[in-house]
């Protein structure tokens, strides 16, 4: 049975997925960035740029989000086979105010992504009054789903949609078109909304947390919900009648109870230790993630072949879950040890997508390359938990190296080189201690200054110094 545990009191609201007490998914929202997923907006088409395929369109004041050809409304409902050649401005034009919705977050710096295609979501059903498109969930029988999309047919209007969820399987017909109707008011609130405010504004927020919480426990078939707040508790026993909703009430932090801390922990290191003795180390870069399997201390020189494929297996189990953990989106590539059979290639890839099934993300496996690099794509919506917890330092700028001590003393003896010939009697510098030991070993700058050198020593974490003061 998979539990959802939920730390909700305080300005950093997270949740965590575990199956036998082993955390299978995370989510985690802050003030300062909350998602943004869902949000609907009053508009205002900033640029249209044809060579994007898509126009910027301003939703706050210092806020733009991007909204590609596919998600205008006007170009879904046209029906010209030749649309696609036509030029954007037949779709859409600067100055021009329409509704959108943000459907991903920004990351790094791009932009956050917009659709014109709304949906409007209730515990039945999911609204679309643009698209034209039916659906039903995959995890309902096959004649239950066939049943709610013959009645779908019956109750749309023209070009709407609906998304059948989870939570219909067994509901009435009163039920469905009672939240219909609900679902179409709220729509026309909206539009009236629009009419009265000034673009661009925010129309309609929606909790991402929330959602995000109803979204998992329907994808990992939670057995049982435990949360340290009880107006959060309320709104999910609105929206999740059969699940049981537990509060927490002790004083030690609803993680630390059931002790997450630890787990949580590790998903900030790059080394993640395997029960075999192995490991993988995850790099994060700004254009991919590397990921390499390592057999580390699992070593077996009789069962070579064995020993390689059992790490592999091990290896692709743990990467399915710290991708989705770790929320890695965009190109990912996996350094697994060399394995010669194909077979058991075509099983560690199958072993990814069973770990990715449950992923909210939408991820590819396009197969291993002529290196042996196992290449997969995952989409991303949301920033990346590094993004979200971790900034650049202060001292590296993000490479995560920074100058040694000989660099920067060589540096000072060239700046102090400088000043030989200008009749300076005396040079104090300020400097890290390893600059000043590098420094005062050098022979060259001991001997070929005409004026004294007077160091000053500061602490600092990395190699540093200041030209304080020269003259006479």
């Amino acid at each position: 049975m998979h539990r959802l545990i939920i730390n909700a009191n305080g300005k950093e609201r997270r949740f965590a997925v575990l199956e036998e007490n082993r955390m299978t998914d995370y989510f985690m929202d802050r003030v300062s960035r909350q998602s943004k997923i869902g949000n609907l907006y009053l508009g205002i088409v900033d640029r249209v740029l044809p060579g994007m395929d898509g126009a910027f369109v301003r939703i706050g004041n210092k806020e733009k989000g991007f909204l590609s050809r596919e998600m205008i409304p006007s170009y879904i409902r046209d029906e010209r086979e030749d649309k696609k050649e036509r030029p954007l401005s037949s779709y859409i034009r600067q100055g021009e105010k329409l509704i959108v919705q943000v459907k991903k977050d920004e990351t790094g710096s791009k932009y956050c992504r917009l659709t014109g295609l709304l949906e409007l979501s209730g515990r039945l059903l999911v609204y679309l009054p643009e698209s034209g498109y039916i659906a039903a969930s995959k995890k309902m029988a096959e004649e239950e789903r066939k049943k709610w999309k013959r009645w779908s047919q019956t109750r749309l209007k023209e070009g709407e949609g609906l998304i059948i969820r989870t939570a219909a399987e067994g509901a009435k017909e009163e039920e469905m078109d009672a939240e219909l109707e609900a679902l179409r008011d709220k729509y026309e609130e909206l539009k009236r909304r629009s009419r009265r405010v000034k673009a661009p504004s925010l129309l309609m927020g929606q909790d991402a947390f929330l959602e995000n919480i109803i979204r998992k426990a329907e994808k990992w078939e939670v057995g049982e919900i435990i949360a340290d707040d009880r107006e959060l508790i309320l709104a999910l026993q609105k929206r999740l009648e059969d699940i049981p909703v537990h509060f927490y009430g002790g004083k030690e932090n609803i993680f630390s109870h059931f002790q997450l801390d630890g787990e949580l922990e590790k998903l900030g290191k790059k080394v993640i230790w395997l029960k075999n003795g192995a490991n993988i180390v995850i790099e994060e870069t700004e254009s991919a993630t590397i990921i390499d399997v390592n057999t580390a201390k699992f070593t077996s020189k009789d069962r070579r072949g064995e020993t390689i494929f059992e790490t592999n297996r091990l290896a692709a189990w743990e990467i399915a879950r710290q991708i989705m953990l770790r929320n890695i989106g965009g190109i990912i590539l996996i350094d697994f040890i060399n394995m010669e059979r194909d077979e058991e290639r075509r099983r560690i890839i199958d072993i990814l997508q069973t770990g990715l099934a449950r992923d909210d993300s939408p991820a590819k496996i396009y197969g291993f390359t002529a290196l042996g690099l196992l290449e997969m794509a995952r989409k991303r919506t949301t920033p990346s938990l590094r993004e979200q917890t971790e900034e650049s330092c202060r001292l590296c700028g993000g490479t995560g190296r920074v100058r040694s001590a000989e660099t920067v003393a060589h540096q000072l003896e060239r700046e102090l080189m400088e000043y030989a010939g200008s009749g300076i009697e005396e040079a104090a510098v300020e400097a890290t201690e390893d600059v000043i030991r590098y420094s005062l070993a050098s022979i060259r700058l001991n001997e070929s200054l005409p004026f004294s050198l007077n160091f000053h020593p500061v602490p600092g974490d990395a190699p540093y110094y200041r030209l304080k003061r020269v003259g006479k």
